[in-house]
Parts: C-alpha cells; sequence; structure tokens
C-alpha cells in the first residue's frame, strides 16, 4: 500500500501494516493559543505514545484539532493529527518546522495516526525528525481520524491539510520560526509535492523552503489503463479499493459496483485499516483478481481516468526545490509514471533533485533526506537535475 516512511538510514516501507496499533491510552488537556480561520486549534490534548523510538525521545507530543480547507468546495474542515516538540529550550530563532505526510492508512475515520498511541508506523519518522530538533506536525487528513469521507489522493485538500497543519503547530508552539518543510511518501509524497503547489498563495505567511517527496503518487493515470486492461499488479490490486473510495467520496454519483461487480462482497474486508485488520485484509485481496477492476460500462472508465487525471501532479509550477526519491523495480507507482511527472515539472521550471534508485522497489533508501532537509533550512545550493533534461 502506499504507506509511510522513515528517513535516515532506514528504507520506506509502503506495506499494508507496518507493526500493530493500539489506540490512544492516556491524555491530558492543553489550552491552545487562539487564531481564526485555516490552521485554527479547535481542540488539543497531549498523547503519550507507545512508539519505542518516538517515546525514547521524550519529545512532547500533542494530538490537535484544527482547520482546513476542502480543495473539492473550498468548504473549512476539521482535520486532526499531532505536533511533536523536541525536548529542551528551542534554538536561537525558534523551531523548524516539517510537516509530515503520512502513506496510506486507509479511508476510514479510524484509519488516522493520531487516534493511535504508536501513531500507526508514522512514530520512527516522527522520532528522527525530532532528534535531528525539528517541531513535526503530522496531519491525519480530512476524513482521517475525525469526520468521514476521506478524499483519497485529492491532492489539493492534502495540501491545505499539510500546510494547515504547520499553522496549528505554530500556534501551540509559540517557539517556532515561520520556515518549514514539507515530507511525505507515495499518498504523502503526492500531499508534500502538492504543498509545494499551493504554499505560495494558501500560506504566503508561512515561507517554505523545500519539499521531499519519496515513491510519489503523482500520476496515477496509468492505474486506469491497469484496471481497464485487467493488469494490475498485486500492489495495485490493494489501492484500487482506496482510490475508488476516493473517487466516489469526491463523487458520490459514481458506483463502486461499476469497478468491483466481482468483489463487491469483499469491499468491507479491503478497506480494513492498514494495522488492524492485516490477516482480514489478506484474505479479502486474496478473492480478488485483477480482472474483478475492469469497469463495467465506457463511461466509468472515462470517469474513473478522468477522476485519476484529476489527481495527478505538477499542475502548476513552484517556487522551492523538490527532492524525490523513487525506486526503479517499483511495482505500484511505476518509475515511468513519476519520470513523467517529473519531466512535466521540469517543463515548468521547477527546481527537481530527482533520484532513482534501480534496484529499489518501493521501499527505497532515504539515507540522502536528513541532509538534503538540513541543507535547505541552512540556504545551502540545491542540485538541479532539470538542468540535465533541458
Amino acid at each position: 500500500m502506499l504507506r509511510g516512511a522513515k528517513i535516515v538510514g532506514a528504507t520506506v516501507v509502503f506495506a499494508i501494516c507496518a507493526s500493530a496499533c493500539t489506540k490512544t491510552s492516556e491524555v491530558a488537556a492543553i489550552d491552545p493559543q487562539p487564531t481564526t480561520g485555516p490552521g485554527h486549534v479547535e481542540s488539543s490534548e497531549r498523547l503519550f505514545t507507545t512508539e519505542p523510538s518516538l517515546a525514547k525521545t521524550q519529545a512532547s507530543i500533542t494530538r490537535v484539532v484544527y482547520t482546513s480547507t476542502s480543495g473539492v468546495d473550498g468548504s473549512p474542515t476539521q482535520v486532526s493529527g499531532v505536533v511533536a516538540v523536541p525536548p529542551g529550550a528551542a534554538p536561537e530563532g525558534g523551531w523548524p518546522i516539517v510537516s509530515f505526510a503520512h502513506g496510506t492508512t486507509g479511508v476510514k475515520p479510524e484509519c488516522g495516526p493520531s487516534v493511535h498511541s504508536d501513531l500507526y508506523g508514522s512514530g520512527g519518522v516522527i522520532a528522527t525528525l525530532v532528534a535531528r530538533g525539528y517541531v513535526v506536525a503530522a496531519t491525519d487528513y480530512q476524513g482521517l481520524g475525525v469526520g468521514s469521507g476521506h478524499p483519497y489522493l485529492e491532492p489539493i485538500t492534502a495540501a491545505n491539510n499539510v500546510i494547515d497543519a504547520v499553522r496549528a503547530a505554530r500556534t501551540l508552539v509559540p517557539d517556532t520560526r515561520p520556515q518549514w518543510l514539507a515530507y511525505g511518501g507515495s499518498q504523502g509524497g503526492q500531499a508534500a509535492w502538492a504543498a509545494a503547489e499551493q504554499a505560495p498563495t494558501y500560506a504566503p505567511e508561512l515561507p517554505m523552503v523545500g519539499s521531499v517527496a519519496t515513491s510519489p503518487a503523482l500520476d496515477l493515470e496509468g492505474l486506469a489503463d491497469a484496471a481497464i486492461d485487467g493488469t494490475p499488479s498485486t500492489r495495485q490490486v490493494g489501492v484500487l479499493p482506496l482510490v475508488l473510495t476516493g473517487m466516489t467520496n469526491v463523487h458520490p454519483d459514481r458506483r463502486i459496483d461499476d469497478y468491483m461487480r466481482n468483489a463487491q462482497q469483499n469491499l468491507a474486508g479491503t478497506l480494513v485499516c492498514a494495522g488492524d485488520g492485516t490477516v482480514e485484509r489478506d484474505t479479502a485481496l486474496q478473492k480478488v483478481a485483477p480482472t474483478d477492476f475492469v469497469p463495467a460500462t465506457d463511461d466509468a472508465a472515462r470517469n474513473l481516468r478522468s477522476w485519476l487525471r484529476d489527481t495527478s501532479l505538477p499542475k502548476t509550477e513552484t517556487t522551492v526545490p523538490i527532492l524525490v526519491l523513487y525506486g526503479g523495480k517499483d511495482d505500484l507507482v511505476l518509475p515511468n509514471w513519476v519520470d513523467t511527472a517529473v519531466n512535466r515539472a521540469c517543463g515548468l521550471g521547477d527546481i527537481i533533485d530527482s533520484r532513482l534508485q534501480p534496484d529499489s522497489t518501493h521501499r527505497i533508501d532515504t539515507t540522502p533526506i536528513g541532509d538534503w532537509v538540513a541543507d535547505r533550512f541552512a540556504g545551502r545550493p540545491v542540485a538541479n537535475t532539470c538542468e540535465a533534461v533541458q
């Protein structure tokens, strides 16, 4: 699945389940400073994590519910997430902020990482970032954690959620600087990239210094071809029910029955949150054949292709550099799909540091990320691989 990541000397794992997950067990109320508009903190509570590496950092972790904006209709929404603060005094100038966008955990409210004390596989990457001296704002995304109807892979919504998490973090942690960076993998890689596109107009008061997108789900139009031809890979079979659910959440007039006619009885099992029901989910997916997703009509096929085209990036040029790491043997987000998106971004004039790892799958070596992030906050020059193809 399009799942979360660990940085620096680790690998990005987008598996259906990274670890056993438990519900948040203990909270203590915190009074936030009042704000208005997007990023407004509506409620917050202390979260005591059971994730070992994050607990070891002694970070202060707060679960927060904040205001954001739907990318579908522009309406205000409630979104949950967490804010993690390193121990000790803030450095001169304030803590820098990394807004972390998690990979796929599911499409149900209970799939939000912040409602689990181990943060549903996000704890490790948050721990690494905290240890490097960053305040981490980690959104659940709209419809996960609080609310419902998660618009899976709708990029503008995800971008707004990532950006507004920074605003919420600055309310909760006054000793933060306005400069920030987005980081995410797969679904989160798409969100982090989209945030780079949205930030200049959606949050001009927050200077963004860069974005990191690993195995990013930037252009999945090829998934429509695979569904139509009945040829999705095993990993793609696992993500198609989520893609279809996201589409129907945004477009209620479209019917999942038009795409999962022979697998409808297994739909509930395929939508179990990553971490809670791996066995149940695996069992359901084993009963689903690649040909079960062939659209029932030409209109259904066009609707699926249109939806995946709508979710594709880039949509506009960015003003900050983007690091892209992806695997040459990835059978979920195919490397040529990433190449296509990166080439379009280069054509727009973006600054992209794109690094293909030929022998990696959806599990990639993320060692370069730590120094790359530090360099962006330090204002050092960045490599631009677009120059080699222009």
